[in-house]
């Protein structure tokens, strides 16, 4: 274990002293970089082949765990765009072992994976799954070996140990065994070993600060569009909110929806567009109010909701169409709830007086709801 002086080597006289001794070891002539190892002896000339690159430095003992941070570089051949893959991952190994099989702690077991440059990683894939290109495997002795897949022929795999690990057991009461090391003149396989356990590397996990739109609000959180290739149409029948009228559904008693999950400011706006038109045979000026319920099975409109929505025209022989746009602000939502709300259309007049169409040459009925600011003037 070599531990660096204080300031750089190149041109000066600073030592890198042995840890734990008293004794040092001079570079006269400076270190410009930290050289990679190389863990094969040569590239892979087939496709989809593994490569052992690390292994725990001593066996893992039972709920003890080792770690390490390697910096991986994967190189075939960059002149051609069918091969030239940008594979600069950062990988983080933990390995806790268990006295019976498996023998590896799940909780404690995991190879997560970090790209430096993901704009072209040639089919590198990390699923948590035996698709995976990166893998712990696990013998009974509790040896825990990295494997790197390499999906390209031609891959050179250079491995840089990056720290995270410690170079051997720190005492049986501190659960931290021996971190791993690097490998070498390790040789390219079609399969990882089958009579050991694996653990199956995914891509790291960011955690940034939540964004929710809560201030500014205008997040689309929900969204349902209905256009059937051969048009639908509800027609109204219920002159007032009554318990079974009033759902919008199509010919096959589909209820239509929107669904989403409440905003932090517990706010959102929900708008309907539908194509509306009036019947013909009214001889009256009636309006058609539209409205939501939370409720599937029998209406109960959703407080404030029920608003004019359209006005039928006075002429007995040529009816009113047109597009209906209504938008309702719904609040006091409990964040992070899912909600689902139905569509409801009702007439002043119990005659039938306006038919909803969408779908083949009408336009789609689109219900969306949309996250509203914690502050609303009102």
């Amino acid at each position: 274990n070599l531990e660096i002086g204080y300031g750089h080597t190149t041109g000066t006289d600073v030592l890198i002293g042995v840890h734990g001794s008293d004794k040092m070891v001079e570079i006269p002539h400076g270190m410009d970089f930290l050289a990679p190892i190389i863990p094969a002896a040569g590239a892979t000339p087939q496709v989809n082949r593994w490569l052992p690159i690390a292994q725990n430095i001593t066996v893992t003992s039972n709920e003890d765990t080792s770690t390490a941070v390697f910096l991986v570089e994967m190189t075939n051949r960059p002149y051609s765009t069918a091969w030239g893959a940008e594979q600069t991952l950062m990988i983080r190994v933990r390995y806790t072992g268990l006295t019976g099989s498996p023998y590896y702690d799940a909780d404690g077991t995991s190879v997560v994976v970090e790209a430096l440059h993901s704009e072209n990683l040639g089919d590198f894939e990390l699923d948590k799954t035996s698709n995976s290109h990166a893998a712990l495997s696990v013998d009974s002795s509790r040896n825990g070996t990295l494997y790197l897949k390499a999906a390209l022929a031609y891959t050179h795999i250079y491995v840089t140990h990056l720290g995270g690990g410690m170079g051997s057991e720190q005492g049986s009461d501190n659960y931290q065994d021996a971190g791993f090391k690097i490998l070498q003149n390790q040789s390219w396989t079609a399969a990882l070993p089958g009579a050991e356990f694996q653990v199956y590397g995914e891509w790291a996990q960011k955690l940034f600060q939540k964004i929710d739109a809560v201030e500014t609000g205008g997040l689309i959180i929900g969204y349902s569009a209905y256009d059937p290739n051969v048009a639908e149409s509800f027609t109204t029948s219920a002159s007032a909110w009554s318990s079974t009228g009033p759902y919008v559904v199509d010919g096959s008693s589909n209820k239509k929806q929107i669904a989403f999950n409440a905003p932090a400011s517990g706010k959102v706006e929900i708008t309907a567009k539908v194509w509306v038109n009036q019947d013909t045979t009214i001889s009256a000026a009636y309006f058609l109010e539209m409205a939501l319920t939370a409720n599937n099975s029998s209406w109960s409109s959703v407080t404030g909701t029920e608003k004019i929505a359209f006005l039928a025209s006075e002429h007995a022989s040529v009816g009113t169409q047109g597009l209906v746009n209504i938008s309702w602000a719904i609040t006091g939502l409990t964040p992070g709830t899912l909600y689902t709300y139905y569509l409801g259309a009702a007439e002043t007049n119990s005659s039938q007086e306006h038919v909803l169409s969408w779908g083949g040459d009408y336009p789609a009925l689109i219900i969306q709801a949309v996250s509203l600011p914690t502050t609303i003037q009102s």
